[in-house]
């Protein structure tokens, strides 16, 4: 079910990400709102639950999740950038500390 979620990066677009307007794609309708939950800046922690329930005649499956941020209409999801732009590497953690910590 998350990769079935994840997957919904194919349809967000990169201004879905800058300036969050709806859990579904403008443009085509396709639902984006799981993926951008997901991958949110502010997105610590995600917790689901699986609960299955029988009785004679009916059977019901529901799966439920708890995110502990939710996207905010007309807000940034993350920064956007070059892949891992904001990354440290060793590189710039050693210009960091020339320049910061001298």
């Amino acid at each position: 079910m998350i990769n079935l979620w994840y997957s919904e990066h194919r349809n967000t677009r990169r201004q879905d990400i800058e300036d969050f307007s709806g859990s579904r794609n403008p443009i085509n309708g396709e639902p984006i709102g799981n993926y951008t939950g997901l991958v949110n800046k502010f997105q610590t922690h995600v917790g689901c639950s699986l609960l299955h329930y029988n009785d004679s005649e009916l059977r019901f499956n529901y799966f439920v999740c708890n995110y502990a941020f939710i996207d905010m209409e007309y807000r940034r999801v993350y920064h956007t950038g070059a892949t891992a732009s904001a990354c440290f590497s060793y590189k710039n953690l050693i210009l960091f500390l020339l320049t910061y910590a001298l």
